[in-house]
């Protein structure tokens, strides 16, 4: 099945799973990689992280994060944001990115950390202000918006990503048909053109590196939600 970064962040920020996120599951392929897009409503008087900062430290209870999910990338990457600059700003749970969209553009809330999938044709419209990215290198699509490290914050690298699993103990036979069809996929020009259209980073890994690479982030995902004290539900 098809899932994104959530997969591996569930076991960490949910009191239980009728599954296991590692054992159950065979990784096939990475697929894409989605960096997340640091925004403000435009009723927000900065126009750089520095100085979004600087007016949190100044009236921390004035400005609230949106947040479309408990332990989403979003969240998460709010959560190391506060523990970086060291304010309590109050963070809104919405349930969906539908819910907490709205809020923001209408300014109810003042910021929101979300992949650029969603937030990005808000920027593009000019109903938000795209203050960072958090990919390592600036997006073709957001030619404009500096990378966190910039910004100043390098820690903040994040990414929303994508990759196909199989059942548990899957046949390596079974995965080397599985993987090469997927990368195959993600490498064709339609689907590449389509995904970096939308600011995404086709990949196209194969289950070796695949399973490195969220062992790796299962890791940061560990520890940041140890440094930030975010509570399971």
């Amino acid at each position: 099945y098809i899932n994104a970064s959530i997969h591996a962040i569930n076991p960490y920020v949910l009191k239980s799973l009728p599954y296991d996120a590692v054992k159950d599951f065979t990784p096939i392929a990475e697929l894409a990689r989605g960096p997340l897009l640091f925004t403000v409503s435009n009723g927000v008087p900065a126009k750089s992280v520095r100085e979004f900062v600087d007016l949190l430290k100044a009236q921390p209870q004035k400005y609230s994060f949106a947040t479309s999910g408990f332990g989403a990338a979003g969240h998460l990457a709010i959560a190391m944001f506060r523990h970086r600059i060291g304010v309590d700003v109050p963070i809104v749970l919405y349930k969906g990115t539908g819910q907490a969209l709205p809020d923001l553009i209408g300014g109810q809330v003042s910021a929101m950390i979300d992949p650029v999938l969603s937030s990005g044709p808000q920027v593009k419209s000019g109903k938000l202000r795209a203050l960072a990215i958090t990919s390592a290198r600036r997006s073709a699509a957001y030619a404009d918006v500096p990378t966190v490290a910039e910004a100043g914050m390098p820690e903040l690298e994040f990414y929303s990503w994508y990759g196909l699993w199989g059942p548990a103990n899957l046949p390596n036979a079974v995965v080397a048909k599985l993987e090469s069809a997927a990368i195959g996929a993600v490498q064709s020009p339609v689907v590449r053109d389509k995904l970096s259209g939308l600011g995404f980073e086709p990949t196209g890994n194969p289950a070796t590196e695949f399973s490195k690479f969220i062992a790796v982030e299962v890791a940061k995902y560990s520890r940041i939600i140890k440094e930030a004290n975010i509570r399971s539900e």
